[in-house]
């Protein structure tokens, strides 16, 4: 790749900038598609790693998508082989460029602009070092409740989407007396939080009001898109039970060290 970018000559360099060349194909197709993910995902950190005088290599394509040949023949270019199957290296695609597409945009959401090809690559090589999982699509937490009065609390939870494209999740919050569990109908009140427009994990607080004082709520975050839907972990508490200073008749100041 060095020597063939060396001989490429100057004459288009200002309508073409940077990186001229790009892979056609690559492909690991003379063993079992079961067996090819492991050397396809080193080759691709490789081409993805290569760089000259700062640019990197604008396409690299892979052969191929489908199966041209049969189970009698001995090459196995494919990511869909001839019994319409997916094989491993066309899971390693998917996945891989979900997750590019999650770092662009998060990068994008947090500075204000695209990163650079060689940014991205440094961002997404590390990524090649050992076999990629599955993006999740929801990811649902309670963050905790602050009681304002004995009545009104705010209460918050945590929502990150892992599957670049998906549509954006409405973010609800179930609460009351009783634990509700993952059930709807367990739960004797349900409130609108918001739409989800981030990339980046975001937090979204509910104000809850008209509660009865002196009393425990249990409280769940849920998140659904048109696709799929998430509860969070577990069930979390509050209590609107207060501390009036007024009803005692001493205090006590207290001191901590080595804080």
């Amino acid at each position: 790749l060095n020597y063939m970018e060396s001989m490429l000559p100057t004459n288009k360099a200002n309508v073409v900038p940077g990186c001229r060349m790009w892979i056609g194909e690559y492909g690991w197709g003379y063993e079992p598609t079961s067996q090819q993910e492991p050397q396809i995902r080193s080759y691709l950190q490789r081409l993805i790693n290569w760089s000259y005088n700062g640019n990197c290599l604008p396409y690299i394509l892979m052969w191929e998508m489908y199966s041209n040949t049969n189970a009698n023949y001995a090459t196995n270019f494919c990511l869909v082989n001839y019994a319409d199957q997916k094989v491993p290296a066309w899971y390693l695609h998917n996945y891989f460029i979900n997750d590019a597409k999650m770092f662009a945009a998060q990068y994008y959401q947090t500075n204000g602009t695209l990163p650079t090809d060689t940014q991205l690559s440094a961002m997404m090589s590390p990524l090649l070092n050992a076999p990629l999982s599955a993006p999740v699509p929801l990811t649902v937490s309670n963050a905790g409740a602050t009681v304002s009065t004995n009545n009104t609390a705010s209460v918050s939870g945590g929502l990150a989407q892992g599957v670049y494209g998906d549509n954006e999740a409405v973010v609800w919050l179930y609460y009351g007396t009783q634990d509700g569990s993952n059930t709807y109908s367990g739960w004797q009140h349900a409130q609108y939080v918001g739409i989800n427009t981030n990339f980046i994990p975001s937090t979204f607080t509910a104000t809850l009001t008209g509660l009865s004082p002196g009393t425990n709520y249990y409280y769940r975050f849920y998140a659904q898109t048109f696709t799929t839907n998430s509860w969070s972990p577990a069930t979390s508490q509050f209590s609107t039970v207060t501390i009036n200073p007024a009803g005692y008749g001493s205090n006590m100041k207290v001191f901590f060290f080595g804080i």
